[in-house]
């Protein structure tokens, strides 16, 4: 495996598919799906999935935070419903991409680190500094309205830059709270810069997953009395192990490993639900003890429990659409961004499969691991749960089905 991207050697078939891929970025806004990808490949007489298995990476498949392409990670299997990503990287080697795509990303960037150093930030009335964000109107004005609807979904896919966002409005608007996480960013003014301080950051994730076992979250918590306790009350211990396994360091960077143990779901999220709960009868105890469980499990790497309750989320919370499994909510609720958030209802219910086979495939000879690449990203489980945060609120009354 190399240990960057920049410069990293390509054949003339791997190059062909990653224009393939951006392509259909530039001209449709819209990543391929792999069923449309790899038949267009097939009577080409290519085999797609071999060339994007065969493209440079640096670090391994343990979790995003740990693996870094031209590509998103790609899962141990292919649904044919799964969407085929570029990231900021592949801008590399495609100079359309680059134009369109990583140089505005970019920009973007740079205004991020300037919005989290700013030291006139305000505060709100108890003193606590109030997050910094970012908007899409800014955007807009920094790198255009195409860039702007797709800068979410590209964080989203960048393994050092977790974000927490608004669900998109019908207007397509949306608002993002900037991670300090962009402060490893802070002296990078290149494509090249980004992607190497990126490898680096990605190099340093997987030593620290191995170093992870003993100062798991829930073990953490144990420590505390029982009490939640955030990534920072533990963080000096796994900037030690940074500091014993890696030989770099980025001028003004923060930890790494908080990127590595960034929660599944936030925590404003699991106030909104509380809240929604006062005035429905509809009890959430359940939901917030899986939505826990499944923080803990994300964070410690557990790609079984992850899928296990992941699919428990997804049975429990029908109901409060007024439907009995989650199938019907992905395709029969109106969701109030109905194609952005549909997508992501979609995407879940067709993991469920994924799911099944981690609980039931019974043992044999040759059955491939489900890994944390097959975990869906978290804001599709986000903007489920915010819509259920929407239909509470909208409505305080059990829904008889």
């Amino acid at each position: 495996m190399p240990n960057t991207l920049v410069d990293a050697p390509l054949t003339a078939g791997q190059r062909t598919l990653l224009s393939v891929i951006a392509d259909s970025w530039l001209q449709i806004g819209e990543w391929p799906q792999w069923y449309t990808f790899h038949r267009d490949f097939a009577e080409r007489g290519l085999d797609a999935e071999t060339l994007l298995r065969s493209l440079p990476r640096v670090g391994t498949n343990i979790h995003q935070s740990t693996s870094y392409g031209f590509t998103t990670a790609l899962p141990s299997t292919f649904a044919e419903t799964d969407t085929i990503r570029l990231t900021v990287a592949a801008g590399l080697v495609l100079p359309d991409l680059r134009e369109a795509l990583s140089t505005p990303f970019l920009r973007v960037l740079r205004q991020m680190v300037r919005r989290q150093t700013n030291p006139e930030r305000k505060t709100r009335q108890d003193g606590t500094p109030i997050p910094p964000r970012m908007d899409s109107t800014l955007v807009t004005r920094l790198a255009g309205n195409t860039f702007a609807k797709a800068l979410p979904d590209l964080l989203d896919h960048e393994p050092v830059l977790p974000t927490d966002r608004n669900p998109f409005s019908p207007e397509g608007t949306w608002q993002l709270e900037i991670s300090r996480h962009v402060l490893q960013y802070r002296d990078t003014s290149t494509l090249e810069a980004y992607v190497d301080t990126t490898c680096q950051i990605v190099t340093a994730n997987v030593a620290l997953y191995d170093e992870a076992p003993a100062i798991t979250p829930k073990k953490q918590r144990a420590k505390a009395g029982g009490r939640r306790v955030s990534i920072e009350t533990f963080a000096p211990t796994l900037q030690r192990g940074l500091q014993t396994t890696t030989h770099w360091q980025t001028p003004g960077s923060t930890p790494a490993l908080s990127s590595a143990r960034a929660p599944y779901l936030d925590d404003d999220l699991f106030t909104a639900i509380k809240d929604a709960a006062q005035t429905t009868t509809w009890k959430v105890d359940k939901l917030l003890a899986l939505c826990t469980e499944l923080n803990d499990s994300y964070a410690s790497g557990n790609a079984y429990a992850c899928a296990a309750l992941l699919r428990a989320v997804l049975d429990h919370i029908p109901p409060v659409f007024g439907h009995k499994d989650f199938k019907q909510v992905a395709a029969q609720h109106t969701f109030t961004v109905q194609r952005t958030d549909k997508a992501h209802a979609q995407k879940l219910a067709s993991f469920k499969d994924i799911a099944d086979d981690a609980l039931h495939r019974p043992i044999s000879a040759n059955i491939p691991l489900i890994t944390m690449n097959d975990i869906p990203e978290p804001t599709r489980l986000r903007a489920v749960l915010h819509e259920l945060v929407t239909v509470l609120n909208k409505d305080g009354t059990t829904i008889t089905i």
